[in-house]
């Protein structure tokens, strides 16, 4: 299994999505994971001791369901059938420090139980416009993640990495992540609400705390 990440796929303020070619290997950078980073469903998020600005990124992940290499966009659904709400969390201050040195992001974002997980759901041929995450702190809204926001589609996205890199069985794409993260501190408890499109009710889809 790995897990890759799609690293500038979003738009904030709205309807930007699919603004990218789908035929361009370079059009979003991505970072991958290994299976180290990730955190179990409802397990608490420790803070680190080895930075002092720790926020947390709401994704939409898919999971890939068969084997393929070079998938067209047309038939890339048939390559997901799982859904899920992650959350990445990332030491911000190494993450500064890093981009100014220009050196790789990994080490701020993709360390041990940087990846907080959640079970999928199936989704079948259900319609997923108007899918939304909505992420609070202590009971409060912080975040909010729209599908409609991304670069990439989560079909171009998975054409887009098959023509470089053989999808395989249970492989994670993180679609992409909102601008401004959430900043944590030892006591908050973190949930994540789901509106699955535009007909659906929020649920709440996941929570964990942070120590």
């Amino acid at each position: 299994m790995k897990v890759i990440a799609l690293w500038d796929n979003y738009c904030e303020g709205g309807d930007a999505g699919h603004d990218v070619a789908a035929d361009d290997i370079f059009a979003v950078p991505t970072v991958w994971m290994s299976d180290s980073c990730l955190l179990r469903e409802r397990k608490p998020f420790y803070i680190p001791e080895f930075d002092d600005d720790f926020r947390i990124f709401p994704t939409l992940a898919v999971k890939i369901m068969r084997l393929g290499k070079n998938i067209p966009v047309r038939f890339a659904y048939r390559y997901r059938d799982e859904l899920s709400v992650w959350f990445n969390v990332r030491a911000c201050g190494l993450l500064r420090q890093f981009g100014s040195d220009g050196a790789p992001l990994a080490s701020a974002v993709a360390f041990d139980n940087s990846l907080v997980s959640a079970p999928f759901f199936k989704i079948g041929g259900q319609d997923l416009s108007g899918l939304e995450i909505v992420a609070e702190r202590n009971g409060e809204p912080a975040v909010s993640w729209r599908l409609e926001s991304l670069k990439l589609g989560i079909d171009e996205a998975i054409h887009v990495l098959s023509r470089t890199n053989t999808l395989k069985t249970g492989d994670v794409i993180l679609a992409g992540f909102t601008r401004d993260g959430i900043r944590i501190s030892r006591g908050d408890e973190i949930r994540a609400l789901l509106r699955r499109n535009a007909e659906s009710e929020q649920e709440v889809f996941t929570e964990f705390k942070i120590k």
